[in-house]
């Protein structure tokens, strides 16, 4: 370029402020104190290499790869139609990101039916039979999996026996 040594700029530390810091191609000028237009034209004759700081877990193709291998059908079947665990959790239980999640539910062709419905699992003749037998909301949340808020809502909700809070006011 004219007016410029493009000897001056270090290729090195250009990539490393680019990728390692994040740095925008102006900041980067500032930085090692040459034009933004040299760092621009540097970059596009020398791109700097992919981040090394992201980890396997978010490559392209290879996380899809992953999943699948971790993830044979009747195995995502139980965790996102049976247990009706979120994308997210299951992305976090096989370290991937939750896109990979994505594919699969499109490949495999799953569908949840309707709104969340894994509370509807619980045999409500268990836990009416349970509560009536004294034991608590957060006995029977860690029992069974589910959040306490949720037990409690389905004793309120089914008018199932048990202590409740008393009212405010």
């Amino acid at each position: 370029m004219p007016g410029c040594d493009l000897q001056d700029v270090d290729l090195g530390t250009l990539h490393h402020l680019i990728r390692g810091e994040s740095l925008t191609t102006a900041q980067a000028a500032r930085r090692l104190g040459v034009s933004h237009d040299t760092v621009r034209f540097v970059l596009q004759e020398q791109p700097a290499p992919p981040s090394g700081a992201k980890s396997a877990k978010w490559e392209r193709g290879a996380t899809v790869r992953r999943a699948r291998a971790a993830l044979p059908r009747e195995k995502f079947a139980r965790f996102y139609l049976d247990e009706y665990r979120s994308l997210k959790w299951i992305a976090e239980h096989i370290d991937v990101n939750a896109e990979a999640i994505k594919v699969l539910v499109r490949e495999y062709g799953m569908k949840r039916d309707g709104k969340a419905t894994r509370w509807r699992q619980i045999d409500l003749d268990w836990l009416r039979d349970q509560r009536a037998a004294g034991r608590t909301c957060r006995e029977l949340a860690e029992e069974t999996g589910f959040s306490l808020g949720m037990i409690s809502y389905l004793g309120r909700r089914h008018d199932l026996p048990g202590q409740r809070p008393a009212q405010k006011g």
